[in-house]
């Protein structure tokens, strides 16, 4: 009986920091996690058509390939900001499918991880569970959780990258291959969930970490450990290349077809910052936040570093504490991040950009700021766990934290409210507070939340001078810093998580009325297919033909293939012409690519003109393509990477379908293989033989489909590698 209360405690005090912070994220984003409100902006006009389009391929067994209603077709599965073979996309997207419902699910429960994520990671530098627990809290409300809600892949990446900081120093501290396929499996979620800055960000702290532990074996122990420890890197490379080969695969297909495969101009690559003027946010996080940005010369969401009052309290207090050379280490990195992320108002981005592999590859250097955030909280978990196990006598530098924090509350505010109007009582009551306000000023909102960042300060002082049991303190501390960020978080949200006037069950009555899978296109021609008044509802702007299943030539995603590009930016006229047609067409007059230029200076473009490559003109060889009366073409079967047309005519014509001509299209005619041809730069084109004949064209681009079963079998492997394992090690538990 002993044992089994005794059972049920350790089981109680082994759960109950998962389930505060389940309960936490709830609580923090409950307009979304019970399902009030629709998150925002490009969650919902981006991530939120590509997951239901990846969702219906799955349910009709089909793997996510090509998304045919955007920019005239695009390999999704090639997109690093799609999840095209993230997990969690898969799971909810085969079982459930996507809806606004189960989107908003979705975020929540990478919030709650993200905090279970940093909890881990105290844990696994040594830290006390209450300790790591605080961090938990403290990371999951962070700014950038709150400012960067719309970026989903964003918050996918800031989910995974504790879990892969804590199995590294795991791999380190146990060196079992267990913590190899554990460290291997987290860098395939981040890889096919995140955004790609992020992963190429990381490699760099892993390299660091890795040259450091390498010191630190090869000076305290035998040339046989260094030995080992470099093998389990091996491994951990090569498994996370086998698990990720999908990725890899497709992105190494994609980079010839676009532009972006150069990187982005420098001045692109400042866009974003985490400008000076938001580092308010480190004390001031409604002060950072504005229906008027212009004064923060960056974006809404780039300008919250936010993580909580208590934490940044042991943050300072951490500077000047005695630390170890990993914690110094993680404290240098998130001071050269910081650097980094005010883009252009220091040279360190720059430096990047022209130095350093992979960083002229994005832009918002505000992105950074993650890492300025995990190593912040890793110091500050420090100095916590420091304090509460009386390694240091700390109370003289804590006074000096709390006025340091204090002095610098007061100076803010001071000069930001000098001379201005504040009206505080109207702002509160008009209902400027908790909503999206037109009418607040900055004055005003960080007035108001000096005031109350000025009360928690003076609980702070209060509970760590004058509680002197340390077990009811951390308690306390904890519910304080809980309210301080969930207070924080609530004041933002409106302006960065979720639209107040729009309601989830509004937008699900809507889409629910939409056609579902994959029904035969329209007639129309393409250029009536785009994203238009007509097509919106509430929020819902962007991306909708996704949504009414059409055929588009536009699209909000940065992604765009090379040929593609270079026929909207620099022949827009012939882009123009050529979607005058319907989604499949016979062309009138074939001609050499090389006339385009003649066609261009004298804007002669017509939607009957088709282009070909010279090699590809001379293989056609095709001169009457008159259209008969009766010629005709229509539609048999449609799918993401199945079309099947059935054809009608008099003589052999070129048939052109408006979709990108991609690596892993095939044609066939009546189950013969054909070539299929780049018709206006760009599109697919066959020749379709006189008579009545059916033409199937098939996306399998085989590298891809090879790496996605590579994949699987490596992910199979490493799972039951794990399953193995933990059997084995609960055999022998109940064996002694």
């Amino acid at each position: 009986m002993i044992q089994s209360q005794s059972l049920f405690y350790r089981s109680i005090k082994l759960f109950y920091p998962f389930a505060l912070l389940l309960l936490l994220s709830i609580l923090g984003y409950w307009q979304v996690a019970l399902l009030q409100h629709p998150l925002k902006w490009d969650l919902i006009d981006q991530a939120y058509p590509w997951k239901y389009l990846i969702g219906e391929c799955l349910q009709n067994h089909l793997l996510p390939l090509w998304n045919p209603y955007q920019h005239c077709g695009y390999p999704i599965h090639a997109d690093p900001q799609s999840s095209a073979w993230y997990p969690v996309v898969w799971i909810i997207g085969y079982f459930w499918g996507y809806n606004i419902y189960t989107l908003s699910l979705d975020f929540v429960l990478h919030i709650f991880l993200a905090g279970v994520g940093m909890f881990l990671l105290g844990k696994k530098l040594g830290f006390s569970q209450s300790v790591s627990l605080l961090m938990g809290i403290g990371y999951m409300f962070s700014g950038f959780f709150v400012g960067n809600a719309q970026h989903f892949m964003w918050i996918i990446s800031g989910t995974w990258l504790p879990f892969i900081i804590g199995a590294y120093i795991d791999l380190y501290n146990k060196r079992k291959i267990r913590q190899a396929v554990i460290f291997s499996l987290f860098m395939f979620m981040i890889v096919t969930g995140g955004y790609p800055a992020f992963t190429m960000t990381l490699l760099y702290l892993l390299v660091i970490l890795f040259v450091f532990f390498s010191v630190e074996i090869i000076k305290y122990e035998s040339l046989r450990s260094y030995l080992k420890f470099v093998r389990l890197n091996a491994i951990v490379l090569v498994l996370s290349i086998l698990n990720t080969s999908v990725m890899l695969t497709s992105i190494y297909k994609l980079l010839p077809n676009i532009l972006r495969a150069e990187g982005v101009p420098l001045v692109q690559a400042f866009y974003g910052p985490l400008s000076p003027k938001s580092l308010i946010s480190f004390i001031l996080p409604f002060g950072a936040i504005n229906h008027d940005m212009s004064q923060f010369d960056t974006d809404l969401t780039m300008t919250n570093i936010y993580f909580g009052i208590v934490l940044m309290v042991f943050l300072i207090l951490g500077l000047f504490i005695k630390k170890p050379i990993i914690i110094k280490i993680f404290l240098y990195w998130g001071i050269f991040m910081l650097t980094a992320a005010v883009g252009k108002y220091l040279p360190v981005r720059e430096f990047l950009y022209h130095y350093l592999p992979f960083f002229k590859f994005f832009r918002f250097p505000s992105l950074l700021r993650i890492f300025v955030l995990i190593s912040f909280i890793i110091v500050s978990g420090f100095a916590l766990n420091s304090y509460f196990e009386n390694k240091i006598r700390t109370t003289k530098l804590l006074r000096y934290s709390i006025a340091g924090i204090f002095i610098m509350l007061i100076t803010i505010v001071a000069i930001n409210i000098h001379g201005k109007f504040l009206h505080l009582g109207g702002y509160i009551s008009g209902g400027g507070l908790f909503t999206f306000s037109k009418t607040s000023t900055l004055p005003q909102q960080i007035f108001f939340h000096g005031i109350i960042q000025f009360v928690f300060l003076l609980i702070i002082a209060f509970l760590l001078f004058k509680i002197k049991n340390k077990i009811k303190l951390f308690k306390l501390l904890i519910l304080a810093s809980a309210i301080d960020l969930l207070l924080a978080l609530q004041l933002n949200a409106p302006y960065s998580v979720y639209y107040e006037q729009n309601t989830q069950k509004s937008i699900l009555e809507f889409t629910n009325q939409l056609p579902k899978d994959f029904p035969l296109p329209s007639n129309k021609q393409i250029t009536e297919n785009y994203d238009r008044s007509s097509l919106s509802f509430g929020p819902l702007w962007k991306n909708l033909n996704i949504f009414h299943k059409q055929i588009a030539y536009d699209g909000y995603n940065p992604l765009k293939l090379k040929n593609y590009e270079y026929l909207s930016d620099s022949l827009p006229d012939l882009l123009s012409a050529t979607i005058k047609n319907q989604p499949v067409f016979f062309a009138k007059n074939i001609i050499v690519n090389d006339s385009i230029k003649n066609y261009f200076k004298e804007n002669a473009f017509t939607p009957d003109n088709v282009f070909l490559h010279r090699d590809d003109f001379n293989k056609v060889k095709l001169q009457d393509q008159n259209q008969g009366k009766e010629d005709s073409v229509w539609f048999l079967n449609f799918s993401p990477t199945k079309i099947i047309l059935k054809t009608h005519c008099y003589s052999n014509r070129l048939l052109t379908f408006i979709q990108n001509n991609y690596y892993g299209w095939e044609a066939s005619i009546n189950d013969k293989k054909v070539p299929v041809y780049t018709a206006n730069l760009s599109f697919m084109a066959v020749v379709a033989p006189a008579g009545i004949h059916t033409v199937t064209l098939k996306y399998k681009p085989k590298l891809i489909i090879a790496g996605f079963y590579i994949s699987l079998i490596s992910l199979t492997i490493s799972l039951l590698v794990l399953i193995i394992q933990a059997i084995r090690k609960h055999s022998q538990f109940f064996l002694n």
